[in-house]
């Protein structure tokens, strides 16, 4: 039995399994010559895979590995769309994170409040859970202050920040841990 014949009989047992994907694509990207080409098996494979199951369309891991290649075999409009179209599907915490680095890419730090504002009106509408809402928004934080650190404000600045910051509304809850305690 053949590489390909052996990881397409795995993938076809269980659709939902995205390591299956990954390998059945990687596998057949391997085959062809170009970068080009191989962004283009990548591409047209995930859209299958995202569309062959509703649970993974709801992939977080599959649809960063999409919106990852995307841009190269599509273009930049087409993955401004994905990333919106991801960011209305699936509601996780990896994947704002991730669109806050692709913002900071595309953008620069001028994108970054805005950006930071954005995600955490997804945070308070999507997540109910309050201790969610709280890590969540830390690490959207603290990924702001990995960035501001980046460009080159000092350690005790971003630090100040980061203090201040964690005393005000964006990160405190009361309800977060006093329910906990009792």
């Amino acid at each position: 039995m053949t590489e390909t014949a052996r990881l397409a009989r795995i993938q076809a047992a269980d659709t939902t399994n995205i390591n299956s994907w990954f390998n059945v694509i990687a596998h057949s990207a391997s085959t062809n010559p170009t970068q080009a080409g191989r962004g283009e098996i990548w591409v047209t494979m995930l859209e299958k895979a995202m569309n062959d199951h509703p649970k993974n369309k709801r992939s977080t891991a599959l649809r960063l590995r999409y919106l990852g290649v995307i841009r190269e075999a599509k273009g930049s409009e087409v993955e401004d769309l994905a990333w919106e179209k991801a960011l209305n599907e699936i509601h996780d915490e990896n994947l704002w994170l991730e669109y806050l680095n692709y913002r900071l890419r595309k953008f620069g730090l001028d994108s970054l409040v805005d950006t930071l504002h954005a995600l955490r009106e997804r945070v308070e509408t999507i997540q109910h859970d309050e201790r969610r809402k709280y890590h969540t928004r830390l690490r959207l934080f603290w990924r702001s202050i990995v960035v501001l650190r980046e460009a080159g404000m000092s350690r005790q600045n971003a630090i100040r920040i980061f203090h201040m910051q964690s005393d005000s509304r964006l990160l405190r809850k009361s309800a977060c841990y006093s329910s906990s305690s009792n």
